[in-house]
């Protein structure tokens, strides 16, 4: 198990507990962490060492120059399809009570509250769902840790957060319309 007072520097406390949430989210807040790495390998650009990942792979000799031309189009239908709000995002974020056991983590009710989950109604106190954990099952070197995401939450107490978001909500209309781009066909 790692050293909990080493991470509590990093740890932040949550604005609110329980579940929150989002619709509508402005897409340009959400651009700048799209991950473009899966984007080129679909593309079938991948860079050579040391230009393999974004935006390296501009400076390899072999697919550089594709590559950017194809994030420049990318960069001109996103703008597109925020500034037409053809599509949507929406987000759910909670906080739960959590507590790790071994390398699962156990998430419960908060004190004073009853929610209503999966259709369920669940009292204070109550487990809502184990998350299993798996240690991490590569080869270290004597002195590295094999890591498990239940050695970041505290054993009794802590927090737990969950996220999911949803885009693309209108994506089976776009896609019925006549085409706009080479890359919409």
């Amino acid at each position: 198990m790692i050293c909990l007072r080493k991470l509590m520097k990093f740890l932040v406390k949550p604005s609110f507990l329980g579940r929150r949430e989002y619709r509508d989210i402005d897409l340009s807040i959400v651009i700048p962490f799209i991950d473009w790495k899966p984007f080129f390998d679909v593309w079938q650009l991948r860079g050579k060492y040391p230009n393999r990942s974004f935006p390296r792979i501009f400076n390899d000799p072999d697919v550089g120059p594709e590559a950017k031309k194809l994030y420049d189009d990318a960069q001109k239908w996103l703008k597109k399809l925020i500034e037409d709000k053809i599509l949507k995002a929406n987000a759910v974020v909670g906080f739960y009570e959590a507590r790790a056991n071994g390398d699962d983590i156990e998430a419960r009710v908060l004190k004073g509250f009853k929610i209503n989950l999966k259709f369920q109604l669940y009292d204070e106190g109550k487990l809502i769902d184990t998350l299993y954990g798996l240690r991490q099952q590569t080869g270290r070197e004597h002195d590295q840790p094999h890591l498990c995401i239940s050695d970041f939450v505290r054993p009794k107490g802590g927090g737990l957060k969950r996220s999911a978001l949803c885009s693309g909500l209108a994506i089976f209309q776009i896609a019925r319309r006549p085409t706009i781009s080479e890359y919409s066909r």
